[in-house]
């Protein structure tokens, strides 16, 4: 999904395991490592256009890239003292928050390559859009009162009922495939193949299918 997306989810995942050690900085760290893994942008090159695009949700989004995202983003704030005194939180807080990124992106109709390097395989499970402002706005709700109150309770809401808008998404998702069946059973069609049904950008109610 869109970066702020990100990186809210990685704050939100950090500060429910992390709060109560790192307090108003599991947050920080949550933001930044949930937002790391698109770092694969700066590959590119000037002789092949479609670089860029085959490596973005490469192998900076699998699931074996996560404990070295996690380290990388480390870095960006073990130069501090405070941060270096209490490492092992830090490293933990950066992998809970680097490894929210694919997952959330799974679930967009993209493809991620989030079994690399064991499967080349881009999976999507098209639930919900790569922008989607309930979702967003849901999440930076619960982040912001986190923050505000230092509490837990208001980010667990917030994740729950991300969790049931994404359920709902999946539900969605059914729906429209049968409403393709329909369609083209209606028209006396025989599909070779039909695929995908995915949710159009911004929301989960309009749907368009393959």
């Amino acid at each position: 999904m869109d970066p702020i997306t990100q990186g809210l989810l990685g704050a939100a995942a950090v500060q429910l395991t992390h709060q109560s050690s790192l307090k108003r900085d599991a947050w920080k760290i949550g933001v930044l490592s949930g937002m790391l893994a698109d770092m694969d942008v700066l590959i590119h090159s000037s002789s092949d256009a479609l670089l860029s695009f085959e490596m973005h949700r490469h192998f900076t989004h699998s699931l074996a890239f996560v404990p070295i995202g996690a380290f990388l983003a480390m870095l960006f704030f073990i130069w501090r003292k405070k941060y270096r005194e209490q490492w092992g939180a830090v490293y933990q807080a950066c992998f809970v928050g680097y490894a929210t990124h694919a997952l959330l992106d799974l679930c967009t109709s993209y493809g991620t390559m989030y079994l690399w390097p064991f499967d080349a395989k881009r999976y999507a499970l098209d639930i919900v859009a790569v922008i989607d402002p309930i979702f967003s706005f849901i999440l930076a709700v619960g982040v912001i009162w986190g923050i505000w109150k230092i509490k837990t309770k208001p980010v667990l809401i917030a994740m729950l009922l991300c969790s049931l808008y994404l359920l709902f998404g999946s539900y969605q998702n059914q729906q429209a495939l049968k409403v393709q069946s329909q369609i083209a059973s209606s028209r006396n069609h025989s599909p070779i193949h039909m695929t995908r049904a995915m949710p159009a950008i911004g929301n989960i109610f309009l749907w368009r299918s393959i």
